[in-house]
């Protein structure tokens, strides 16, 4: 029973990262220009991470988060180990670094530091995609089986840059009606 409860949990966060990726944007990145500008280690805690280069699941971070719509990008990627990574996850480079590591990393990656230092934000280029109609239709359709994320980043997005994507959209009032009661 335990397992099949991890495998739902871990079900559910798959998809609730396909959806913000499908809006945020998936660009090719370079994972060797990665390792290299962060000298093959932990930008955190220094751990060596030369032998996981091969691993299929790597150890990049997206340094402005994917839960802000970022996608993860040559220039928007940080070398973190496993742990500091999930320590990470979700948190603006602000909430986790400290201000000398926020000048580092401004240095490395180029974001720039008053975008570091500051508080989160969705990815501009990300609300844009949702203030048209027509992407918003086929986001709902293609993420149907997985309604509650999306109502979660809309009334998110409502919360944080008072923007409601589903207006304007042809959208069912009872779907409009689940998302407000679950504000």
């Amino acid at each position: 029973m335990e397992r099949v409860y991890q495998i739902n949990i871990h079900r559910e966060s798959a998809q609730k990262r396909k959806l913000y990726v499908d809006i945020g944007g998936n660009n090719k990145i370079d994972s060797v220009k990665v390792y290299s500008k962060f000298g093959h280690s932990c930008f955190n805690c220094g751990v060596d991470l030369k032998g996981e280069t091969s691993s299929i699941e790597k150890p990049l971070d997206h340094t402005l988060p994917i839960k802000y719509l970022w996608p993860l990008t040559t220039d928007n990627a940080t070398l973190l180990c496993r742990e500091c990574n999930g320590e990470k996850s979700d948190k603006w480079p602000s909430e986790f670094y400290d201000d000398d590591q926020l000048k580092e990393l401004h240095r490395l990656t180029g974001i720039n530091y008053d975008v570091l230092k500051g508080d989160p934000f969705f990815n501009p280029a990300a609300i844009k995609k949702l203030k048209q109609a027509n992407e918003v239709e086929k986001l709902i359709e293609k993420f149907a089986h997985y309604e509650d994320k999306v109502i979660g980043l809309r009334n998110r997005i409502i919360e944080h840059e008072g923007f409601d994507f589903f207006s304007g959209a042809n959208i069912s009032k009872a779907i409009i009606e689940r998302a407000d009661a679950a504000r």
